[in-house]
């Protein structure tokens, strides 16, 4: 009996290192060797490097080359250089690309498997089509009053905190419930007050992976959902949106309520399930209390260690608010113009979701430029998964002059330079719907923060921050911890 269990992992042994890992090299794709089984991801799949930064490091390493053939365990993966070629893949050829490859299961996880990001051809399509105009300018300026009246609530919570480390997460994810809340659902979240508060309560429920062992699992079930069948998101996460959805649901239809939030517009879609907008309802709470609370952390954390920033900022949000009477308005938000090129600059650096995927969904011919590239080209067969880098691509010296360092005055006067390299949302049609919204979070936050408070990274902080390795996603090691400093405002 173990003499044939050892033949057979032995035949796999060597039918996936001799015939399977020679996949690229029979199709003259250049690339790294990969490892028995493992492929190019060992040092992920033991939470010693984030996810991303061995693709920004296999990326770095083949700089004439349009594409690289990666292996992530057994499966071959091309790994996409060239800007002209990405373009391709997101916009210009999309019809050959359309879907994620991240793989969810309905029956498990009920909600994540209706995330707009998640769903694949028909269904998609659907959603996106109701899910769009939730998050047009004209519906994010009509929520701006009611994000303000958050972001105030979140001053007076860091007034409260002195001259203690605060936890930038769970200052962030507090901040994102309560404006969730109150823009998607049109209730108070009460998260800065009431520490059993059912928002922040459910944004807890879907915790990122706290032990290596628990990032280690996430990492295969994404990688490998055909052998790794997991439920990514919390039973009681799932229980607790499904109710909530249903009770305002019900309590609307009772009392003959209708608002224009989101909630009540996905309501009024014709032939919606509840189902539908209790997952797209969950999708736009993990955006906010993950999501946006990461970016957030990324752009306090750029501003506190680069004081000369954080001042400049601090002079244009009291100079335009002085235009203004001191009315923190839509318009006056739009009129900071460096406040939007630190958000832009933080994303560059850390792109939250910092590499996207696609799969190859009819076979297509990739080609090189030949803008300083190697003059190759590969028939990608359908199934195929694309990655493209983007840790990688904002940090590469060709299009970003020192790239490691915080610059937020390269997006002062050419916000939509690199388009085809910098694209923290993603671009083409699969791009974030959500974009919008979480930037008018992210801006709004930041703003009031740099307004009313000096900010100074805390000794709890490490410095220079290093990367989580058992985050799917980017997230500093550690954590941001970070101190306040009130400064007296202008009424």
């Amino acid at each position: 009996m173990w003499l044939l269990v050892f033949l057979f992992v032995l035949l796999l042994f060597l039918y996936i290192y001799f015939i399977k890992y020679k996949y690229w090299e029979n199709r003259g794709v250049p690339g790294p060797k990969p490892l028995p089984l493992i492929g190019n991801m060992g040092v992920s799949l033991i939470g010693k490097k984030n996810l991303s930064e061995i693709y920004a490091d296999i990326y770095h390493k083949y700089e004439d080359c349009p594409f690289v053939g990666i292996y992530r365990m057994s499966q071959p993966c091309l790994l996409i250089r060239d800007p002209e070629i990405i373009k391709n893949v997101l916009i210009k050829d999309f019809n050959h690309f359309t879907d994620n490859d991240i793989v969810v299961y309905e029956d498990l996880d009920p909600l994540l498997s209706h995330n707009t990001f998640i769903l694949k051809g028909e269904p998609w399509k659907r959603a996106r089509q109701f899910m769009t105009p939730n998050f047009a300018s004209g519906k994010i300026k009509s929520i701006f009053p009611l994000a303000e009246n958050v972001s105030k609530n979140l001053v007076k919570y860091l007034e409260k905190q002195g001259h203690t480390a605060i936890d930038a997460k769970d200052a962030f994810t507090k901040y994102s419930c309560d404006l969730v809340a109150v823009c998607a659902f049109g209730i108070e979240g009460n998260s800065f007050v009431d520490p059993n508060a059912e928002f922040l309560t459910l944004a807890r429920k879907f915790v990122t992976p706290g032990t290596s062992l628990q990032g280690i699992k996430l990492t295969l079930a994404l990688l490998m959902p055909q052998l790794i069948k997991a439920k990514l998101a919390p039973k009681s996460f799932d229980e607790g949106m499904i109710e909530l959805t249903n009770n305002t649901l019900k309590y609307r239809t009772d009392n003959n309520i209708e608002r224009n939030d989101f909630f009540g517009a996905m309501a009024r879609t014709p032939s919606i399930l509840p189902i539908e907008i209790a997952a797209h309802m969950a999708n736009l709470l993990i955006d906010g209390f993950e999501s946006s609370s990461t970016v957030l952390t990324f752009v306090l954390y750029e501003l506190a260690v680069n004081p000369e920033c954080q001042t400049k900022l601090r002079n244009e949000v009291h100079s335009v608010l002085k235009k203004n009477e001191e009315n923190f308005t839509y318009e006056a938000m739009q009129d900071m113009v460096y406040l939007d090129a630190c958000v832009r600059e933080a994303l560059r650096v850390h792109p939250g979701l910092a590499q996207l995927s696609r799969v190859c969904t009819e076979q297509y011919t990739m080609t090189s430029s030949g803008n300083d590239f190697r003059n190759i080209s590969v028939t990608v067969e359908k199934g195929t998964v694309i990655i493209i880098p983007l840790l990688g691509l904002q940090r590469d010296p060709k299009y970003f002059p020192s790239p490691d360092k915080f610059v937020p005055e390269r997006f002062l006067d050419k916000t939509e330079a690199n388009k085809n390299v910098y694209m923290p949302f993603g671009s083409g049609p699969r791009m974030c719907i959500g974009s919008r919204f979480g930037l008018l979070q992210v801006k709004i936050g930041i703003a009031q923060m740099i307004r009313n408070f000096e900010i100074t990274l805390n000794e709890k902080t490490i410095y220079p921050m290093k990367y989580d390795p058992i985050y799917f996603t980017l997230y500093p090691k550690g954590g941001v911890w970070f101190n306040c400093k009130k400064i007296k405002v202008a009424e």
